[in-house]
This record gives C-alpha cells, structure tokens and sequence, in this order.
C-alpha cells in the first residue's frame, strides 16, 4: 500500500491545515525531496513548506552524501526552513 494510499482519502492541504504548515506536497518516489523543497524556494514557496515521499530515487544528505531509500523503509521529509536573521539585528 502506498504512502498516499493511507492518508483516509485527506487531501494533503487537509493535513497542512493540521499541521498548520502553508503547504504538503506527498509523492510516492520523487528523485529527492531536498531537490523539489529547492525548486519550490525558487519560486517564493513559503516557509515551513512540506516536501514528503514513501520513496527517493536521489535521496542525499549533508555533504552531499548519497541514500537509498526504497519503499517501505520510511518516510522521507524536507522542510523550507525561514531564513536565518543576523545575529546582533
């Protein structure tokens, strides 16, 4: 059974709202969800934006460091992070 399969037919914009996040996208396999939380800074997606999926065909992690995660190993996550303010402003 897939990841977006047992969600109780809830669109992910019903899970944002109770999760109070602006925006969940949910994806079976996607290349990786950091790559896609990319794009969507890109084009001005809100802070505290979800990127899920039951599984990545590119998941990497800090230095660049490469994964597999085949489904159903878990469940992988990226969150748009608010930007950091200067210290001392």
């Amino acid at each position: 059974m897939a990841l977006v399969d047992v969600w109780e037919g809830d669109a992910p914009s019903a899970w944002g709202v109770r999760w109070r996040v602006p925006r969940i996208e949910i994806h079976e396999t996607i290349g990786s969800t950091n790559d896609r939380a990319r794009e969507l800074a890109a084009v001005g997606a809100e802070a505290w934006t979800v990127v899920l999926a039951e599984a990545q065909s590119a998941g990497r992690g800090r230095g660049g460091r490469r994964w597999g995660s085949p489904p159903p190993t878990g469940l992988w996550m990226s969150v748009l992070a608010p930007p950091l303010e200067p210290v001392g402003r």
